[in-house]
């Protein structure tokens, strides 16, 4: 085994001394830079290069790993893999001292307790930080999509009149217009009030939350825009027609029907309702009109009884 030091070791059994290396330096084994030097004794060294991976190395007057030395490099490895999908700088270089101290403690200690006790705090911030990240990849693209709406609903509203024209829309859709921006206003106040509650998941990458972000102020706009319409139509609150704050009052529930998720679905289930139950009635009314009356072979007209299941309709 070579005892010069100003050669090029091959390997790490030709480093007799791993206190020769600090930070700064080019590691000759691995041929990167020692930007964060963990701990470094005679007999090994814990360090992190420039893109903050861990790397360590021991020579053979070490002795004998500690029991369980596998497995704590088997998280070790394992938390440094999802942490290059999950965390930029600053939170990667933070990440990867605490995996680095892991393997410093393993070493030093010849014990796992201290090294899978760094190992639980390194899990727990990365899994801190992922999710913050992944929240603001959802609202970022939810902050977006509504200041779209909002100026969207702004511009149509200041020249509504030459657009409605434009588009043969009927004057009275220019509140349907104003409900869907204000629905999407309401999505997305919905979502900063339970933003620490929100289902996200980190290793699903930021283009599946950019989607639902923007899928779910588009629900919001719809069910704000679809409220105003079972209002204009009558079929809902039809007494805001008349009052002489019908805007402002749309304007709430615009944003309380964006805000409430399950508004949606129960307001289209009550539309359906509403129509299947007028259809049966028109069902029934045809079917009693045709069968009331018969004539019979001498031309005399005689009643006939027609026997039809009579359903209720919802009441509005």
């Amino acid at each position: 085994m070579s005892t010069d030091q100003t050669s090029t070791p091959e390997s790490p059994e030709e480093i007799r001394d791993y206190r020769l290396y600090q930070e700064g330096q080019v590691f000759p084994l691995l041929g990167k830079r020692i930007h964060i030097l963990i701990v470094v004794e005679a007999a090994y060294i814990v360090f992190l290069d420039e893109q903050f991976y861990v790397h360590w190395y021991y020579n053979s007057a070490y002795g004998n790993f500690a029991d369980g030395f596998g497995d704590v490099l088997a998280r070790q490895a394992d938390l440094e893999a999802t942490s290059s999908l999950l965390l930029k700088k600053p939170h990667l270089e933070a990440q990867r001292r605490l995996l680095g101290e892991a393997i410093a403690r393993l070493l030093d200690d010849r014990c796992v307790t201290h090294a899978n006790l760094m190992l639980k705090k390194a899990a727990e911030f990365l899994e801190a930080r992922s999710l913050e990240r992944a929240r603001m990849w959802f609202l970022g693209a939810m902050i977006v999509a509504t200041s779209i709406s909002l100026v969207a609903g702004w511009i149509f509203w200041k020249f509504q009149t030459g657009l409605l024209s434009f588009l043969a829309f009927s004057p009275e859709a220019a509140p349907v217009f104003v409900g869907f921006s204000m629905g999407a206003l309401g999505a997305l106040l919905s979502v900063l009030l339970r933003l620490h509650k929100l289902p996200v998941d980190p290793s699903a990458g930021p283009q599946v939350h950019y989607f639902e972000g923007v899928m779910r102020v588009l629900v919001g706009a719809m069910a704000g825009a679809l409220l105003i319409l079972a209002v204009k139509s009558n079929i809902l609150l039809s007494a805001i027609n008349v009052s002489s704050n019908a805007l402002t009052l749309m304007v709430v529930l615009s944003i309380v029907a964006g805000a409430c998720e399950h508004l949606l679905p129960n307001l289209i289930t009550r539309i359906s309702s509403i129509l299947v139950g007028g259809i049966n009635q028109v069902e029934i009314a045809t079917l009693e009109s045709a069968g009331s009356t018969k004539i019979d072979s001498n031309g005399a007209k005689k009643s006939v009884s027609v026997e039809v299941e009579r359903r209720s309709s919802p009441r509005l």
